[in-house]
């Protein structure tokens, strides 16, 4: 989606819109955190720190063959807590775009694989708001999300855009009321509701997320608040959900013994 087909949703909607007419929600977006470290360029203190081990220990992922920081996941430094009180429920956030082809490549599979999470595990299906035109999409999906059909319908979405591509534009409102019909959903409700106070602020709310977290490819996916697994034009979707496993494994597994520091004791 590009400037000009923007320039053409803010045409149609002047003209009969689905949304009302003061849809770019306001920038309030504090200070993005660095994120993406190689545990090898840490100082000894830094990974004693992040390990729960002496500078002579081993950190605990270091053990995990199977995955390695800074190939297969990225660590958040400081870990960007979900759950003040330990132990919590593992939160996996699942950030992406209706309109991404990654996204369309790895969707469906992403979701089987969060339904089959232990149930204590906490999964978030959440747009990402990575550029400024991505705002029609992102509002659409939250829409869904607050309507409570957003499991059915963000996929739906998704596979239309892939399957039809420049056949299907959901800025025209026509073609976007029709296939709200498609999939039963009531066009006065989704109106209703993608025009919300609450649509409004979620979209906020997801584009301080999306730079909170220092998304900049989708999918993505946060495991824990600590652990950061994104797509790659030379991985597939079950190597970035085999390392997800993992991470979620050793999420647990730091629960289980009281706390990621107690994991190499």
């Amino acid at each position: 989606m590009n400037k000009k087909i923007v320039l053409t949703a803010l045409f149609l909607l002047l003209s009969g819109p689905c949304f009302s007419q003061d849809l770019v929600a306001p920038r309030e977006v504090g200070d993005t955190v660095l994120y993406g470290i190689d545990f090898d360029s840490l100082s000894d203190e830094e990974k004693a720190s992040l390990s729960g081990a002496g500078p002579e220990k081993t950190p605990f992922w270091a053990d995990r063959t199977e995955i390695r920081l800074g190939e297969h996941y990225l660590l958040y430094m400081p870990p960007k807590e979900t759950n003040p009180l330990f132990p919590g429920p593992i939160e996996i956030i699942y950030f992406y775009y209706p309109g991404s082809d990654w996204t369309a490549r790895s969707d469906k599979i992403i979701r089987e694989w969060a339904g089959k999470l232990p149930v204590s595990v906490k999964f978030k299906p959440t747009p990402a708001f990575i550029f400024d035109d991505w705002w029609f999409l992102v509002r659409i999906s939250l829409a869904f999300k607050h309507l409570g059909i957003e499991n059915r319908a963000v996929p739906a979405l998704i596979d239309k855009l892939h399957r039809e591509g420049s056949k299907f534009n959901p800025v025209n409102t026509i073609e976007l009321r029709s296939f709200l019909s498609s999939q039963g959903i009531e066009v006065k409700e989704f109106e209703k509701a993608v025009n919300s106070h609450e649509v409004r602020s979620k979209l906020i709310g997801v584009e301080k997320a999306t730079k909170m977290y220092n998304i900049k490819t989708v999918p993505s996916i946060v495991v824990d608040g600590r652990f950061l697994v994104q797509a790659r034009e030379d991985r597939a979707p079950a190597e970035i959900l085999a390392t997800s496993t993992t991470l979620v494994e050793i999420a647990q597994e730091a629960r289980n013994l009281g706390g990621y520091e107690r994991l190499n004791k």
